[in-house]
């Protein structure tokens, strides 16, 4: 395979609000439907809310989902307005469940939190009818594929910057195939409600960055060790992949996803193969299954102690946005003795 720079791609920016081979649109990317200020817009302390407190659930069936896996990155919505949305305290987390209808009792749809945005201060500036992302810059929910997802929302001191100036489209159709249901409960003591109301596929429309591009290694990590990155992107069997390894990471747009490395001198080295004793099998094709292997030889020098390694890979195809079908996590470790 013709090796083609890395670093030009990873650059890329068209500006253009593209759909990826990434995300996922509950029910769809339309603006369309009705408005509303759950749970974003009408929060502001009040008699009734005096703490502007808010716990909020989607419900998203698998169908939903496409059959999809891998980590959650990040979530987007549509405003209908301009605005910022602002909490004192915010909390983000999501679950599979296995219910066949969703429950009002928070927890049994939430029965394996794992927190995508921890607890603290937040601040979301949105534009009117452009999908706009939390930017959860994590990676630490897996979806499996397979089961429903539910993903809540809890916050205390929120307001917003004009009331209602953060609404969003709802799916207000109940017809809609694959709309989301919505668990909510808003006033006084509902940070830490443990109910709420259910209305049937009333779910805000919600983009799901779902990255099934995956990256591990492995360890050790002292001078002298190999480090193998397994590469693992199921849906993109027999393409052509590059790694490309980073002292830092980044991010680099690439027009409406991210790379999580430092376009800095060893990108350039890496994956250009400028050291191919070291940096090993960084270009190549997935297997039929979609997997692949590269290698760092990491020199016998004590002065790499410390070093602090992030590495990445992306697929290619002629007919994806920017060229780049996939984005895979970055996987990131430091030199040790």
């Amino acid at each position: 395979m013709k090796r083609r720079s890395l670093l030009v791609l990873f650059v890329i920016m068209t500006g253009a609000a593209l759909a990826t081979a990434d995300d996922v649109y509950v029910p769809n990317s339309t603006v369309s439907g009705g408005g509303n200020t759950i749970p974003f817009g009408g929060q502001r302390p009040s008699s009734s809310n005096p703490n502007g407190e808010f716990t909020y659930q989607w419900w998203i069936p698998a169908a939903s989902l496409g059959g999809k896996s891998g980590p959650i990155t990040d979530l987007a919505v549509l405003p209908r307005q301009t605005g910022i949305h602002t909490a004192l305290k915010c909390k983000i987390a999501m679950s599979h469940n296995t219910l066949t209808r969703p429950s009002s009792t928070f927890a049994q749809n939430l029965p394996n939190p794992v927190t995508v945005f921890p607890e603290g201060p937040w601040s979301f500036s949105v534009t009117k009818n452009a999908w706009c992302p939390f930017n959860l810059n994590t990676s630490g929910f897996v979806y499996n594929g397979r089961e429903n997802l539910t993903i809540q929302i809890r916050f205390f001191g929120s307001k917003a910057s004009v009331q209602g100036s953060v609404s969003y489209v709802d799916c207000w159709d109940q017809s809609i195939t694959g709309a989301a249901t919505r668990i909510y409960k808003y006033g006084t003591g509902t940070y830490t409600a443990t109910s709420g109301s259910v209305t049937t596929q009333l779910g805000l429309k919600i983009r799901l960055t779902i990255n099934a591009a995956t990256l591990t290694g492995t360890t050790p990590t002292r001078p002298g060790d190999t480090v193998n990155l397994g590469l693992k992107s199921p849906q993109d069997a027999g393409l052509p992949y590059l790694v490309g390894t980073s002292l830092g990471t980044g991010p680099i747009p690439i027009d409406t996803r991210k790379l999580y490395l430092t376009p800095d001198d060893l990108l350039v080295i890496t994956v250009n193969g400028y050291l191919p004793m070291i940096f090993k099998r960084y270009a190549g094709f997935l297997s039929a299954t979609g997997q692949g292997v590269a290698d760092i030889a990491i020199p016998n020098d004590p002065a790499l102690v410390g070093v602090d390694l992030n590495s990445a890979f992306i697929t290619l195809k002629a007919s994806a946005p920017s060229g780049i079908q996939s984005i895979s996590n970055t996987h990131s470790f430091i030199i040790h003795n």
